[in-house]
C-alpha cells in the first residue's frame, strides 16, 4: 500500500505530490475494507470528513 513511499523504483526520493497520493491511497483502502458491513452513506461520510486528518496522520507516522 505505502510501497515506494520515500523512494520511487529507481532510488530516487519522491515527491511531496506522490507520497500524499500514497498516503491518501492508504486511507481510502482502510475505508473500503471498513464499508463491507457499513451503508454506503457512512462511507461516503467518513471518506469527506476523515480522509485527510488521517492521511495527516500517516505521513506524519511515516516521517518521524
Amino acid at each position: 500500500m505505502l510501497e515506494n513511499y520515500f523512494f520511487d523504483k529507481h532510488g530516487l526520493d519522491q515527491q511531496p505530490k506522490v507520497k500524499r497520493e500514497k498516503a491518501v491511497a492508504a486511507v481510502l483502502e482502510i475505508i473500503k475494507a471498513g464499508c463491507v458491513e457499513n451503508p454506503t452513506h457512512v462511507c461516503i461520510s467518513a471518506i469527506k470528513k476523515d480522509v485527510s486528518d488521517a492521511a495527516d496522520a500517516i505521513q506524519d507516522a511515516l516521517e518521524k
